[in-house]
């Protein structure tokens, strides 16, 4: 076997990671269409991208900008954003716009083809999504794949990073809200004139049929909101809010899978299966490559996105085991039943997380405590409080999960600990160094019992497999969150990780981690 070289594929590295270039060749001779790749902590899936477009086209998708950015800096990946992103260049609708105090963006555009703008040469937008059209590696979030028609035409392999999310991240690019909001901002009649009950079931023909008629209803509403350059920003945005409204309705005569929640002053579609907009997104290519750290079992997937055949392997993790330790700390589980049945079972939690804290993390390791909801959040805060952890436990006053987290990572104080969602926390975050050395998990992010939207997603072939090994997959993520591959004098540095529900050890639990974890784990049984 020739070996050839990182930077022959253009990959500006002196040499491989260990296992990448043969993962590299599993993929460039795999037979298969589709291929579930998973790959820990550490073993360059960036790179592996980058290879992939040598001598061919490589699309890459991602859920956020920063990782655009990171991919555009490290790899030379051209990238297109949302239109939001880039600024206006029509100078006369620049100055117009000044007296607002806003400065108009390419999302502003009062055209619909932008290329009949005078400006249009100029435009950082249209610039970009020229260069992105005939680039040989391409990145770009999940959103922008699923809502524009162009990237379908692009031919060559298509890289979904951070695979294990990649159904959700097509459910929530398609999700149309409004509330009572918006129907005062545009003056558009609420969902009481047109639904005389609150529905949660999945759509019938007559529903679809009535649901069809009140966004053309909306649309007739708002279709006086065409623009010229010196309308208002006010204008601007009704009038992309008719476009909002155009979208969902051609969205929902192209798929048919929906869940409709209508209430006086609420009214949203959410899409149920993500396999319609899935089989969009994979026109043309030649492969499709779903690489994560968390793909376990990779047969919920496969069958939540369409997939009938597919190839999948793994590489064993870089970071020895006994530096990425999983203890598991807490055998009861946290489920609603048991909660109900031993009232104290909260206090007994939160003792044994103080006391693993205590005894087994040094103090001036800062970490994360990551729980399902707010109500156990305030539950631990008290209770820990109570254990002896008083003066750790950090807050903020930021509202959102996305700011909390930059709020933490932003207060350089050691030995801080947070207490929040597993939700946001327990995904895509990368606390490098010592901005996180150990995390708790304490719930397993089941599905909603009493969601409808949840129960109609049970109910489709394949539903409580894929919400168990999303459930699961979320429990990985966030111990993955501290473990990043530092090394210290050429020494993994040991991060710590520990299970504080017993859901999270259970048998069913086992079968959907991803080997590597199971074989981290301290006592389970």
């Amino acid at each position: 076997m020739t070996i050839s070289s990182p930077s022959s594929l253009g990959v500006p590295h002196s040499s491989w990671r260990p296992h990448q270039y043969e993962s590299y060749e599993h993929i460039r001779d795999s037979v298969d269409r589709f291929i579930f790749a998973e790959l820990p902590t550490g073993c360059g899936k960036s790179a592996l991208a980058t290879a992939l477009g040598s001598g061919q086209k490589v699309t890459a998708l991602m859920s956020t900008l920063g990782l655009l950015d990171q991919y555009r800096r490290e790899y030379g990946f051209t990238v297109i954003k949302g239109r939001q992103e880039y600024p206006c260049a029509d100078i006369d609708k620049i100055d117009e716009w000044r007296r607002y105090r806003i400065r108009p963006t390419a999302f502003d555009c009062h055209l619909e083809n932008m290329h009949e703008c005078d400006f249009s040469h100029y435009c950082p937008y249209l610039q970009a999504k020229k260069e992105a059209r005939y680039a040989q590696r391409l990145a770009m979030t999940y959103k922008y794949a699923s809502l524009a028609s162009w990237p379908r035409e692009r031919k060559g392999i298509l890289v979904c990073d951070e695979g294990h999310a990649t159904a959700d991240e097509i459910l929530g690019c398609t999700d149309f809200l409004l509330t009572d909001y918006h129907f005062k901002r545009y003056s558009v009649s609420p969902p009481r004139d047109h639904f005389s009950w609150r529905v949660q079931e999945l759509m019938t023909d007559e529903l679809r049929g009535r649901v069809v008629a009140y966004l053309q209803r909306l649309l007739t509403e708002t279709q006086d909101y065409e623009l010229d350059k010196d309308r208002s920003p006010r204008d601007s945005a009704n009038w992309r809010f008719h476009l909002r409204v155009d979208h969902a309705l051609n969205e929902l005569s192209s798929t048919s899978s929906w869940f409709l929640d209508a209430s006086r002053d609420r009214f949203q579609l959410r899409p149920l299966d993500a396999r319609p907009i899935a089989k969009w997104l994979w026109t043309n290519k030649s492969k499709v490559v779903f690489m994560s750290a968390t793909i376990g079992d990779p047969n919920p997937l496969a069958l939540e996105l369409g997939i009938d055949f597919f190839d999948s392997f793994s590489t064993p993790h870089l970071i020895p085991k006994e530096k990425r330790p999983v203890h598991v700390i807490f055998s009861q589980r946290m489920t609603k039943r048991n909660r109900d049945q031993r009232p104290g079972l909260y206090r007994a939690q939160a003792y044994a997380i103080a006391k693993f804290i205590r005894e087994e993390i040094p103090e001036s390791w800062r970490g994360l405590i990551l729980t399902t909801s707010y109500y156990k959040i305030d539950q631990l805060r008290s209770f820990l409080r109570t254990f002896g952890l008083n003066g750790r436990i950090w807050e903020t006053k930021e509202q959102g999960v996305s700011k909390r987290i930059a709020a933490f990572i932003a207060d350089p104080s050691p030995s801080i600990i947070s207490v929040d969602t597993i939700q946001g926390w327990g995904h895509g975050l990368d606390l490098r160094g010592d901005l996180g050395r150990f995390v708790v998990v304490a719930g397993v992010p089941y599905y909603n019992p009493s969601d409808p939207f949840d129960q109609a997603r049970l109910k489709r072939p394949g539903g409580m497999r894929y919400a168990r090994w999303t459930a699961y997959n979320s429990v990985v993520q966030a111990c993955g969150r501290v473990t990043r591959g530092e090394k210290t004098n050429g020494e993994y540095q040991l991060n710590v990780a520990a299970l504080a529900d017993g859901s999270a050890t259970s048998p069913t639990s086992l079968r959907y981690y991803p080997g590597w974890f199971k074989e981290a784990l301290n006592g389970a049984r």
